[in-house]
């Protein structure tokens, strides 16, 4: 069990034996969160952690996996019952995750392809560039290049793919340079530049990443 506070925020988290998935080691969680203000509702929500130097949570759940109740006014036995029934969904989708894990890698994204999937949005049948998905793009080609544990091999890159990571406005450039990425590889990237946020943004956060390698060609 650890106990995470983030201003005012309490997150206790209840974690299941360890297991592989590849060559990873991951362990179920079971997140219990609420604040000490009244401005965030007790609320339950399920994960997976990797086990990794810098521990990353995961949200690899979907929203039914999200239980929650005011601090007042609500019948203690009904959602007691509600969150009990809330773990059942937690364990089923769970198992998903792991089928989802197992799908990652093996297969290739295009990095630009990516990054302009990504980033943009339609807006009124126009492509809006999105400032915060942009930023996430930069942290994100940083942690390419210098992650512990997830780093692309820079020695093996060619001189524009080099360029490419050292600018990531290129990314979203038409420049006509390839740059094939294990999807499970540039998930990990991603998901290790949130793994200190709340569990729901960490959620959030999972299955946008999630969409949009599935939206690339592979």
């Amino acid at each position: 069990m650890s106990v995470n506070i983030w201003e005012g925020i309490q997150d206790v988290r209840f974690m299941s034996k360890k297991f592989k998935v590849m060559d990873d080691v991951f362990q179920f969680v079971l997140s219990i969160f609420s604040s000490s203000d009244g401005s965030r509702k007790l609320a339950m929500r399920g994960g997976l952690l990797r086990q990794v130097c810098a521990n990353g949570m995961m949200g690899l759940t979907d929203d039914a996996t999200f239980v929650s109740c005011k601090h007042f006014k609500f019948i203690v036995e009904e959602k007691t019952q509600e969150f009990v029934e809330g773990i059942q969904r937690i364990k089923n989708s769970n198992n998903q995750a792991i089928k989802i894990l197992q799908e990652l890698p093996g297969k290739q994204v295009d990095l630009p392809d990516f990054a302009r999937k990504f980033c943009y949005e339609k807006v009124e049948n126009k492509n809006v560039l999105l400032p915060e998905r942009f930023v996430d793009l930069k942290q994100l080609a940083n942690k390419l290049i210098m992650s512990e544990t997830d780093a692309l091999d820079l020695s093996i890159l060619k001189q524009g793919q080099k360029d490419l990571l050292f600018q990531p406005k290129k990314l979203l450039e038409k420049t006509g340079i390839e740059f094939p990425i294990d999807r499970y590889q540039l998930f990990n990237n991603y998901i290790e530049i949130h793994r200190n946020q709340t569990p729901d943004v960490i959620a959030k956060h999972t299955k946008l990443i999630l969409d949009k390698i599935y939206d690339c060609k592979n």
